[in-house]
């Protein structure tokens, strides 16, 4: 795995946020992150911020 590669877990949201995405016709909401994960509000945003500075969102 090269340090670029997301993370497992970041491959988790990534795959949510594009199969949401193509069914939905728009990016999920935090909260609709945090409803499928089953994971804290801050848990989510802090997903997200790591997401968009790695560049993968």
């Amino acid at each position: 795995m090269k340090t670029t590669d997301p993370t497992e877990r970041q491959g988790q949201f990534l795959a949510y946020i594009f199969q949401y995405s193509l069914v939905n016709g728009c990016a999920p909401a935090e909260a609709d992150m945090q409803r499928f994960f089953q994971i804290a509000a801050p848990s989510v945003h802090t997903m997200v911020l790591t997401l968009e500075r790695r560049g993968f969102i």
